[in-house]
């Protein structure tokens, strides 16, 4: 389902559809991948749930429903997230999702903007016009050089459980 192609002298449109790709790619690596992961894809809209309790590990994307479609939808969403006891999830748009006015549908249903979310949930997420941050690298395909350019202390870690990610000293929202 991704694109595997290394992109050079990207165009915008192209830029963008492989940032969708690598999101949607860990989505599906965290279900796959994290305790207790789920992930459901079909053609109408995708989901995943996992630990921790952080919005990015709970989520519905790459939506492509008919107007009709919206409703049940968004009911069959909720019940979905419900019954596995998630205290909220991200509902993810992109210049592909249809309906087109889908974040006011979801709005008009008491779904908070990313502005919104990030006064009570994600402080530290720049959103502009643009979009908010994502990877586009592969971290498996770059040149080991770039690791002497992050700050002094920046490590990866593997984490395999919610206490271990705790003990790295992240904070427990919800």
């Amino acid at each position: 389902m991704g694109n595997e192609t290394i992109l050079t002298k990207a165009l915008p449109a192209e830029l963008i559809a492989a940032v969708g790709d690598n999101l949607y790619s860990l989505f599906r690596e965290m279900a796959h991948t994290l305790p207790g992961g789920e992930l459901v894809e079909s053609d109408r809209l995708s989901r995943h749930l996992t630990f921790p309790h952080n919005p990015m590990f709970k989520g519905v994307w790459r939506t492509r429903l008919a107007p009709d479609e919206v409703e049940g939808a968004i009911d069959d969403t909720i019940a979905w997230f419900k019954a596995r006891q998630a205290p909220f999830f991200y509902w993810w748009t992109d210049s592909d999702t249809q309906p087109v006015d889908l974040g006011e549908i979801l709005a008009k249903r008491g779904f908070l903007s990313m502005e919104e979310q990030q006064k009570e949930m994600a402080r530290g997420i720049v959103q502009t016009k643009a979009g908010a941050p994502c990877m586009v690298a592969d971290l498996e395909q770059m040149h080991e050089a770039a690791l002497h350019q992050v700050p002094p202390g920046f490590a990866i870690e593997e984490i395999r459980d919610e206490r271990a990610l705790y003990d790295l000293g992240v904070t427990k929202i919800g």
